[in-house]
């Protein structure tokens, strides 16, 4: 089986192959012979959130909000960098006249030495286990 995957968050797709799946009782197998990937896969790759709404009066005037919201955690040389990007665009259609106004921010927070590292809120190795058991019954 030959796989695009998502293997990092913000990193290009990596291709993988694996053995063919063995369907087991009444599961079937499917080919793929193609797929597309549409806007919202990539925002979903590069770790975005999309909100939005749309009202419309009588199909002559119509205005529509969109929050579009990105969050990143980078770590690069023993720094680590938490990043966030917030757009809010509005737009108002009015017969065959429209406009849209964008308002953009983004947010950086660095990293220090001090920063706790994930094996800091790992749990001891028994109650991992414990954890672990209950989902393998």
């Amino acid at each position: 089986m030959h796989c695009h995957q998502i293997v990092e968050w913000g990193k290009p797709l990596e291709v993988r192959d694996y053995p063919n799946p063995k369907p087991e009782g009444t599961e079937v197998l499917v080919k793929v012979e193609a797929a597309g990937v549409c806007h919202s896969d990539i925002h979903i790759r590069q770790g975005y959130f999309d909100l939005g709404g749309e009202m419309s009066v009588i199909g002559i005037i119509s205005v529509s909000l969109k929050f579009h919201l990105a969050l990143g955690y980078y770590k690069s040389n023993g720094k680590s960098e938490v990043k966030g990007q917030a757009t809010l665009t509005v737009e108002i259609e009015i017969l065959f006249f429209s406009a849209s106004v964008s308002v953009s921010c983004e947010r950086r927070l660095g990293g220090s030495d001090a920063d706790p590292l994930f094996v800091d809120f790992y749990p001891a190795q028994q109650v991992w286990t414990e954890y672990a058991d209950a989902f393998a019954a």
